[in-house]
């Protein structure tokens, strides 16, 4: 069900993948932009418009920034073009639809049909923008999540696989960004997820563009670094709408679960906890470094097993983490000590009464994670 306006391809984006067909635009010398209507019902907007410097022409999936509240994509795009990279869509997306854009996107269907690869989508917002987005990104998980001049209050109840973070923060802010951003990037830390901070002494909150070139390349590296060449599928291209894709459904073979399942138990006894030792060896698996691949067997993109996925079985959940936490916050707030405080949310959880079960999700033998063991050892200041 396809259209043509003014040189440019309008389509129905709930039509089957074999209606699509984009026709590029030439908007400058170099580069080009496809125009996609998206049905209202979806609810996510009324157009897609995709720009790049390099043309799908080869079945190749490509990666894609989102960009949320911000006209930075543009340079954004020159930039990595100038670096050699020009295979990057962009697109601007309405941060209010972020979670529900990416599930649409995420279908077979769609991303073959408009050339982009899921495990390089990267998304980057301005102050509210970079909020919704990376809300969007701790429920529906991408590659790559940068904030300018934004943040989220906390990492709590983020899902695996987590993206690669970029925190970019003017210190001429408000203190609710800039203590917010220093928090937000202990948690991603502690959670075992990568995290690059930029810190902007003399910039606000609206000036950050007289720190551009730093910006702009800072940007760009991770981008290519965390993004494009992490995300890389090895020896992959994309089948024709019409035939299956295989490499995006392959399990992990039975050697890569044991290999992965060591690997966990080994970080475990290395001192992390059960969210840490599960990222570093994710991490380990989604590089596709040689090692992996040649002696566990691992292809960087397979998908995990239902073993894999449950290691280890008994963690705490996010959730639980976040009731736990506040739990400890609210009884040191009635004059209890760390310790005494840790003890009494610890025999809350452990007696597994049914509003810890139901409301926080905490099976009562469940592992604590670091943050909920650092309550133990908090002190007043």
């Amino acid at each position: 069900m396809a259209l043509r306006r003014a040189g440019l391809l309008t389509l129905l984006a709930v039509a089957g993948a074999n209606d699509i067909d984009l026709v590029w635009e030439k908007t400058t010398s170099r580069k080009f932009q496809a125009t996609i209507s998206i049905d209202p019902a979806l609810k996510i907007g009324d157009q897609l418009a995709l720009t790049t410097y390099a043309i799908p022409n080869d079945g190749r999936l490509r990666p894609v920034l989102l960009c949320f509240y911000t006209r930075s994509c543009g340079g954004l795009l020159e930039s990595l073009d100038a670096a050699g990279h020009h295979d990057w869509f962009t697109a601007n997306i309405n941060g209010k639809v972020a979670a529900r854009f990416l599930k649409w996107l995420k279908q077979p269907e769609i991303f073959r049909a408009l050339h982009i690869d899921t495990e390089r989508i990267a998304m980057i917002g301005y102050s509210m923008g970079g909020i919704q987005a990376g809300a969007a990104a701790k429920i529906e998980p991408v590659r790559g999540m940068i904030y300018l001049n934004s943040g989220n209050h906390n990492f709590f109840g983020a899902v695996r696989p987590y993206a690669d973070y970029l925190i970019i923060t003017g210190l001429e802010q408000k203190t609710g960004w800039v203590d917010g951003n220093a928090k937000l990037k202990t948690q991603i830390e502690a959670a075992g997820a990568y995290v690059q901070k930029l810190d902007l002494p003399g910039v606000n909150h609206v000036n950050w563009r007289k720190e551009k070139t730093l910006i702009f390349n800072t940007i760009t590296n991770f981008l290519v670094e965390r993004v494009q060449q992490k995300g890389q599928r090895a020896n992959t291209t994309m089948m024709t709408t019409t035939s299956t894709t295989t490499a995006l459904t392959r399990a992990c073979l039975k050697a890569c679960e044991g290999r992965f399942l060591t690997c966990c138990e080994n970080r475990r006894n290395d001192g992390m906890d059960a969210v840490q030792s599960y990222s570093a060896c994710e991490r380990r698996v989604r590089d596709g470094s040689d090692w992996w691949r040649n002696v566990a067997e691992c292809e960087p993109q397979c998908h995990f097993t239902d073993a894999m996925k449950a290691w280890p079985a008994s963690i705490c959940s996010a959730t639980c983490e976040s009731k736990f936490l506040k739990c400890c916050a609210n009884r040191r707030q009635d004059g209890m000590e760390g310790e005494q405080a840790f003890s009494e949310c610890e025999r809350r959880l452990r007696h597994g009464g049914l509003w810890w079960r139901n409301e926080a999700q905490c099976e009562p033998q469940c592992d604590f994670t670091n943050l909920m063991e650092s309550q133990m050892r908090w002190s007043r200041p």
